[in-house]
C-alpha cells in the first residue's frame, strides 16, 4: 500500500491490446491515457503511455474482417506465450514502474485484468483501473484480485487519489481549457508512430443526445463541456508543429452540436493549411455549417445513421428521422463534402 503518495513516481499508463491479437492496425492514440499522462508529469511524476494494441505493421480491414478473425483475439487472450504478453512484460520490466494503470473499454475488459495480473506478477505495487467499462461496472473490476484501486469518471483530477483508496469518484472537470495537452511525447516507441497518429483531437467531452445503445449518456450525463476554440487551434499548431501533423480528426461524440462554435471554429481553423474530419449526426447539418466546414478544410464527415427504419430509429431513441439523413446527404453531395455512415444491425426489436 502508499501510505503517503510520493511525487516522483515511476507511472506505465497502458491501453490494453484487442486488435493487434488479429493483425490489425489501429488508427488512433489513447488520448485519454496521454491527458492523465499530462497532468501526472505536471506533479512531478515519470510517466510513459503505453499503446499495447499499436501495430503500425497491421493490416487494414473493416468490421467483417475483424468478425471473421475474433477468434484470434479469444485464442490470444489464453495463451500466455503470445508475442503479445511478451511485449507487454517486457515493456513492463523495461519501466520498472511503481504504478501500472490500465483504461478499459468492455472491449478490452478481459485483456485489461491479463494486463493487471502481469503487472502483479512482476512485482507492481499497485494497479489501478480507469475508463469507461470501470465507470460503468465499477464493482465488477474491483472484483478483481489483482486491481487495487479504481478511478470512476475522468482521472486527471483524482489518479492520486487513487494511490491510497479503493475506489476514487470524480466529478465533472468544467475547465477543459486549464487541462495540458495530451502528452503524445510519452507514448512508448514514439518514433514508431507516424504524424497522420498524433492528429486525434477531442474538442468537448460528453452529448446532449441519450440513444440507447451508447454510453455516453451513463459516463457524461447529457450535458457537454466545451473547450475554447482558441485552444483547440492552440492544439492543433502544437501538433503541426511538433510532428507535422497535417490532418487531424475531431473524436467528438457530436462535433457540430453547437453551430455558432462550430462556425466560429471553421473561421478560425482556415488559415492553418490542414485537413480535418468529425463525426456528427444528420440533423446537426445544414448549409451553412457544411459550407463553412469545407471551405475551411474538412475533407470527411462521418454520420452515425444507425439504420433507415423509423421504427428502429425510435427502439434506439436516436430522434433523428429518415428525412433528416436524406437532407443531410443533399447538404454535403451539394458542396462536394465527402461522407460515411455508421449502421447498426441485430437491435432489438428490428
Amino acid at each position: 500500500m502508499f501510505c503517503n503518495a510520493r511525487k516522483d513516481m515511476r507511472i506505465l499508463l497502458i491501453d490494453p491490446p484487442f486488435q493487434k491479437f488479429m493483425g490489425f492496425s489501429k488508427y488512433y492514440i489513447p488520448l485519454g491515457l496521454l491527458y492523465l499522462a499530462a497532468e501526472l508529469k505536471k506533479r512531478g511524476h515519470e510517466v510513459w503511455v503505453y499503446d499495447a494494441d499499436y501495430n503500425p505493421q497491421g493490416k487494414s480491414l473493416d468490421f467483417l474482417d475483424k468478425m471473421e478473425h475474433y477468434s484470434l483475439y479469444v485464442e490470444g487472450l489464453v495463451n500466455s506465450k503470445h508475442p503479445v504478453w511478451a511485449e507487454v512484460q517486457e515493456v513492463i520490466k523495461s519501466f520498472k514502474p511503481d504504478v501500472v494503470g490500465i483504461s478499459i473499454i468492455s472491449t478490452k475488459f478481459i485483456s485489461g485484468m491479463k494486463i493487471a495480473e502481469i503487472a502483479k506478477k512482476l512485482g507492481v505495487k499497485r494497479v489501478i483501473c480507469g475508463g469507461v467499462h470501470v465507470s460503468i461496472c465499477p464493482d465488477e473490476v474491483l472484483a478483481n484480485k489483482n486491481v487495487d484501486s479504481i478511478v470512476v469518471g475522468e482521472g486527471e483530477r483524482v489518479f492520486e487519489d487513487a494511490l491510497t483508496s479503493s475506489m476514487v469518484m470524480s466529478s465533472r472537470i468544467k475547465d477543459l481549457d486549464n487541462l495540458a495537452f495530451p502528452s503524445r511525447e510519452s507514448l512508448y516507441n514514439l518514433s514508431g508512430y507516424k504524424p497522420s497518429d498524433m492528429g486525434m483531437i477531442i474538442s468537448s467531452r460528453g452529448c446532449p443526445f441519450s440513444c440507447s445503445f451508447c454510453c455516453s449518456e451513463a459516463i457524461w450525463g447529457r450535458r457537454v463541456i466545451f473547450r475554447s476554440v482558441d485552444n483547440i487551434i492552440k492544439e492543433i499548431i502544437s501538433v503541426k508543429n511538433e510532428y507535422g501533423t497535417k490532418d487531424f480528426y475531431f473524436a467528438d461524440d457530436s462535433f457540430t452540436c453547437n453551430k455558432n462554435r462550430t462556425l466560429e471554429f471553421c473561421d478560425k481553423v482556415s488559415g492553418l493549411d490542414i485537413t480535418w474530419s468529425c463525426l456528427t449526426r444528420a440533423d446537426l447539418l445544414d448549409d451553412e455549417v457544411v459550407s463553412a466546414m469545407k471551405k475551411s478544410g474538412c475533407r470527411m464527415v462521418k454520420m452515425g445513421l444507425e439504420s433507415g427504419s423509423q421504427k428502429v430509429l425510435g427502439i434506439m431513441n436516436k430522434r433523428t428521422r429518415k428525412e433528416d439523413v436524406i437532407r443531410a446527404s443533399n447538404i454535403l453531395h451539394r458542396h462536394t463534402l465527402n461522407w460515411t455512415a455508421y449502421f447498426m444491425v441485430g437491435t432489438p426489436g428490428e
